[in-house]
């Protein structure tokens, strides 16, 4: 015969297992809570970065481009700069003797007037701003 003793045993060991097992359950559902929360934090956060990364190459992309345009208007104005020294220069030659009374030729104050006006385009718009009248002396 069974004992008293000897079943309140089985009872309590009995207790104690399926305490155990649903501790170690929940324990076990936990981490795995954790876990699955940490890779989805893991997982916004890469995405975050993806975007951010990828908004910084369009804005490295625009900066290059702007770059190149501020290039290419400086390389004209240098060369428009250029062009209007040389033909000042070639009209000054040809009046010499005469400025000596400080008489300009009708041509050198063209393409004074014209550089004087592309000076101050560029000064109130910008060097890119003033580029689309860098053509030239102003002759017609």
């Amino acid at each position: 015969m069974i004992t008293i003793r000897a079943l309140v045993i089985v009872i309590l060991a009995a207790v104690l297992v399926a305490l155990a097992g649903s501790g170690g359950s929940y324990l076990y559902g936990h981490s795995r809570g954790v876990d699955d929360s940490l890779a989805r934090a893991n997982a916004d956060t890469v995405q975050n970065l993806t975007e951010i990364i990828e908004s910084h190459q369009v804005l490295i992309g625009e900066a290059n481009a702007a770059s190149k345009a501020m290039r290419e208007a400086l390389d004209a104005r240098a060369a428009q700069d250029s062009n209007t020294t040389r033909e000042l220069k070639n009209v000054l030659a040809k009046t010499a003797t005469r400025r000596v009374d400080c008489h300009f030729d009708d041509d050198v104050m063209r393409i004074l007037t014209a550089a004087r006006e592309r000076a101050a385009a560029a000064a109130a718009g910008g060097v890119r701003q003033g580029e689309s009248g860098a053509g030239g002396t102003g002759k017609q």
